[in-house]
């Protein structure tokens, strides 16, 4: 075993620290401190015992455990469980709601949020009870017959924006007098169509109108979210080189999703080739690159022309 110099500045940090932070810096076992330090008669190293005052059992329950414990310097599970033993609720818990009859006679007549700040409490829990009774929203709107006329005419958020109230307030009342929502969109079958052959985001972009717009009439017509396509680099070399229907029916995917990918890549749309009587004459005797790149196609497609009519390649190297 390792014999240790007990100086008198190792000496006196034994009860101050744990037994294995000085074990660790003398590099020897834990016990052989605890050993020393037991045979001096000095306590192990712990946290150090709080004098309770009654100016600081009045602070718990009104800051958290934490800040009480960084101040006194202890863990914070010492403040914690002298909370307990005293019945005092953590910083922070919302009380317990007694919901008189008096109380719920409050519930839309007045604000949500108003009848939470004098109970102490966020306006959800009060939101939620009025919910469970199937009271409706407190309004302060008195509708006139102009306002009421505005309704499924305009966008609730127009509506709401004029009153000074949020949207969720002619939204209410419009679902309360059966009055569908407004749309800026005129569904035509030709539009209804593009529903579900790609993202709601992109068909509102398109349509000038929102996300949620597209997605309702897709709800309301039972059609399927758009699928995301795994494009590999197969599919992707094939855009251009085939009619996009082909392409379509090969994928199992929309003629938007296609033409959409293709656009985004800058590849233009496959166009069919004009094999003149003078282009057909040229297949063999010029590469197939060089009549490719005069016709603004591939080179496999020319190659495919002239395997199709069986000519052969008859271009002479030159001689060395």
């Amino acid at each position: 075993m390792k014999a240790v110099k007990w100086t008198s500045r190792l000496l006196a940090r034994l009860g101050k620290v744990h037994d294995t932070e000085i074990a660790r810096l003398l590099g020897v076992d834990k016990s052989t401190v605890a050993s020393k330090r037991i045979r001096l008669g000095i306590p192990p190293h712990g946290p150090r015992p709080v004098k309770w005052t009654s100016k600081l059992i009045a602070r718990l329950g009104k800051v958290p455990d934490r800040e009480i414990a960084q101040s006194l310097g202890v863990q914070k599970t010492v403040v914690a469980l002298k909370r307990k033993r005293l019945g005092i609720r953590p910083h922070g818990e919302k009380p317990e709601v007694k919901w008189t009859r008096r109380l719920i006679a409050r519930l839309g007549n007045e604000s949500d949020r108003g009848i939470a700040r004098s109970l102490g409490v966020g306006p959800y829990r009060v939101m939620a009870k009025r919910h469970q009774l199937g009271i409706p929203w407190y309004q302060k709107v008195r509708w006139t017959p102009d306002q009421l006329d505005r309704l499924g005419r305009e966008s609730d958020g127009a509506i709401a924006k004029t009153l000074g109230v949020r949207p969720t307030v002619p939204m209410l009342k419009r679902h309360a007098l059966g009055i569908p929502s407004y749309c800026a969109v005129r569904w035509t079958s030709k539009l209804r169509k593009m529903l579900g052959r790609a993202p709601d985001s992109q068909i509102a972009e398109l349509l000038g109108a929102s996300a949620g717009t597209v997605r309702l009439e897709r709800l309301k017509l039972g059609i399927p979210k758009h699928r995301i396509i795994p494009w590999n680099a197969k599919m992707i070399a094939l855009l251009g080189k085939m009619p996009d229907p082909l392409l379509r029916e090969a994928f199992g995917i929309s003629q938007f999703s296609l033409f959409d990918k293709r656009k985004r890549l800058g590849i233009p749309p496959y166009r069919r080739l004009q094999w003149t009587p003078e282009v057909l004459a040229r297949l063999g005797k010029v590469r197939d690159i060089v009549i490719a790149q005069e016709m603004g196609a591939s080179v496999s497609r020319v190659r495919h022309k002239r395997s199709e009519l069986g000519i052969p390649l008859r271009i002479r190297r030159p001689r060395r």
